[in-house]
């Protein structure tokens, strides 16, 4: 069957000063069957970003995020049922970087920091709470 897409993006970025950054996303898509009435499944129609970058010193940064996503319509058992929905969800995510003198960059933070357990399709849990550390050198 034929789809069509309508939606848009908004996207705004905004430094209050050398110490604080902050951004945020909103995106919104209408998606239909040309021809049915039929449910896109695995799709929100609304979708929001938001981080703030904060540095304490021009070496050392604090950033956080949070993704927001409501419920959709998603398939149950491999089969599309036109009443199932998953619920929505909100996710927030940490990281502290520190830079070298030398190109080298050391972070390390926690992803879904409140360990909210959630899925973008039925049947397909996402990770919990993760710990991780980096260290990335620019050439």
């Amino acid at each position: 069957m034929l789809q069509t897409y309508v939606g848009f993006e908004f996207s705004a970025n905004y430094a209050l000063n050398e110490m604080f950054n902050f951004g945020t996303n909103y995106t919104y898509i209408n998606a239909k069957y040309k021809n049915s009435d039929e449910k896109i499944y695995n799709l929100p129609k609304h979708k929001g970003f938001i981080y703030a970058d904060i540095y304490f010193t021009p070496n050392l940064s604090l950033y956080i995020s949070q993704e927001l996503s409501p419920s959709r319509y998603s398939s149950v058992s491999g089969r599309y049922v036109n009443d199932a929905k998953i619920s929505g969800f909100g996710v927030t995510n940490l990281k502290l970087s520190y830079k070298t003198a030398k190109k080298i960059e050391l972070s390390a933070g926690i992803s879904n920091v409140f360990d909210k357990n959630y899925e973008y399709q039925d049947g397909y849990l996402e990770e919990g709470r993760t710990f991780f550390a980096n260290v990335n050198y620019k050439f």
